[in-house]
Formats: C-alpha cells, sequence, structure tokens
C-alpha cells in the first residue's frame, strides 16, 4: 500500500529471510537447519535488488554457526541474524 508506514509496496520480510535456508539447502544437501533468528533492519521494497550473505562463525563438531546479512541494493541492510546447522554425517 502506497498510504502505509513504508509509502510503498515491501516484500513480507520472512519471505526475505528464507534466502538464508535455501541458500543453506542448496549449497549443503543433507543438512539440517536447527535454528535461525532475524532481526528486521529496514524494508526491502517490490522489485529492489537484495545480496544475502552467509559467514561461517563457528564450527563444533557437526554443528556450523553462521552470521546471515541480507544487504540491499543501496548498501544498507535489511536483515542480520544468525543459523546454525547440523551437518550430514560423512563418516557412513
Amino acid at each position: 500500500s502506497t498510504k502505509g508506514r513504508f509509502g510503498a509496496p515491501i516484500v513480507h520480510g520472512m519471505l526475505c529471510g528464507s534466502m538464508f535456508s535455501a541458500l543453506l539447502a542448496t549449497a549443503i544437501p543433507g543438512a539440517i537447519y536447527v535454528t535461525q533468528d532475524f532481526k528486521f533492519k529496514a524494508p526491502v521494497y517490490l522489485e529492489e535488488e537484495v545480496n544475502a550473505t552467509i559467514k561461517v562463525t563457528k564450527i563444533s563438531r557437526r554443528l556450523v554457526s553462521f552470521a546471515t546479512t541480507l544487504e540491499k541494493s543501496d548498501g544498507s541492510i535489511a536483515i542480520t541474524g544468525t543459523a546454525l546447522m547440523l551437518m550430514p554425517d560423512v563418516s557412513k
């Protein structure tokens, strides 16, 4: 809605956040998504380009922690957060 809080239609925050699980699932087949948290910093408008970044922050046996960031085309940050994944057991 153009009369809403943000002045133009925005993309739902969880849709933007789903980019992280899609990227991790594609990059690490067989891993189990354990947790994800988000901090929504700025709206993402329809047709706006964004870039999702995922960085490993900790490895503890098969558990891997990630920092997640969604950056807008103007350089501002739309979402920050963390994710935790259980890696596949490759010893089998």
